[in-house]
């Protein structure tokens, strides 16, 4: 949850620095998780340079990568939950709102796209 979702919260400042510190504990647990899934997505690379593909090799490391995405995800999501927790009921229903006015927009962008061919 990036700091751009919560620019026009009117966070104050207790709150932003409660935000900080959650991001910052579990980037200690994130960060190795998104090297180990960037070092074997490296791997798959490699395996499929110089015209050649290893699919055993890739098989392999996608099983690898799966149950790693599957534990960072719920990282995230519990990085998510403890950063709603800062918010008030107020700032929670501002943020959802943005959240519908976002999708809104892309949806409108999906179909404007689709209406230009």
């Amino acid at each position: 949850m990036g700091g751009a979702a919560f620019r026009n919260l009117d966070l104050t400042d207790a709150q932003k620095a409660q935000m900080k510190q959650i991001r910052e504990s579990h980037s200690q647990s994130l960060r190795p998780l998104m090297e180990q899934i960037r070092a074997k997505r490296q791997e798959i690379r490699q395996a499929s340079e110089g015209g050649t593909f290893n699919e055993a090799l890739v098989a392999q490391k996608l099983g690898e990568i799966a149950p790693l995405e599957a534990k960072l995800m719920g990282e995230r999501s519990k990085l998510h939950q403890e950063t709603l927790a800062v918010l008030t009921a107020e700032q929670k229903a501002k943020l959802e709102q943005a959240r519908e006015q976002r999708r809104t927009k892309w949806a409108e962008r999906g179909v404007n796209k689709r209406n230009s061919k």
